[in-house]
């Protein structure tokens, strides 16, 4: 496309000067001024088509570079985005452990409980047969000093008779 413009321009600066070399042969002067405000005119908006076309090259090479940066940003906070995500995945993963720890434990604690209920229970048992047996012991023993007191009154008694008929 560039190189059809620069033909369509070269040839059209061939024939302005054709037209000037036609003027000046002919004399014309006033055709010749023409060709010559042409040319300056042709000049110009070349120019300031040259001019546009490097602002609009620096302007795409500033909107390559901006766009690169936004890539680049996007690019780390994908990262970071990915970081952040593994990081929260470990964590989650740390929590679910801690969350299994704690079932774990709280089912030990039930059956430590209910083993912790029983051997309440049994020593409760254990200690009211204790508890009996001391009261069956202290009935017994209650008897047998009471028999003992009576064996000793009649043994004292029975001594007291003998000393009495000795």
């Amino acid at each position: 496309a560039r190189e059809d413009v620069v033909a369509e321009v070269t040839k059209a600066f061939d024939l302005l000067a054709d037209v000037s070399a036609h003027a000046n042969y002919h004399g014309v002067e006033v055709l010749q001024n023409l060709v010559e405000e042409i040319g300056r005119q042709m000049v110009k908006v070349l120019l300031d088509r040259h001019d546009r076309e490097v602002v609009l090259a620096k302007q795409r090479a500033e909107v390559r570079e901006e766009s690169m940066r936004c890539v680049t940003g996007i690019q780390d906070a994908i990262a970071s985005f990915k970081q952040a995500l593994a990081q929260s995945q470990d964590r989650v993963l740390e929590l679910e452990s801690k969350v299994e720890r704690y079932v774990l434990l709280g089912e030990e604690r039930k059956k430590l409980a209910k083993a912790l209920e029983q051997q309440l229970s049994m020593a409760q048992v254990h200690e009211r047969e204790l508890e009996e047996r001391i009261e069956s012991q202290k009935i017994e023993s209650s008897k047998r000093e009471a028999a003992l007191n009576v064996a000793f009154k009649e043994t004292t008694g029975d001594l007291q008779s003998r000393m009495a008929q000795l």
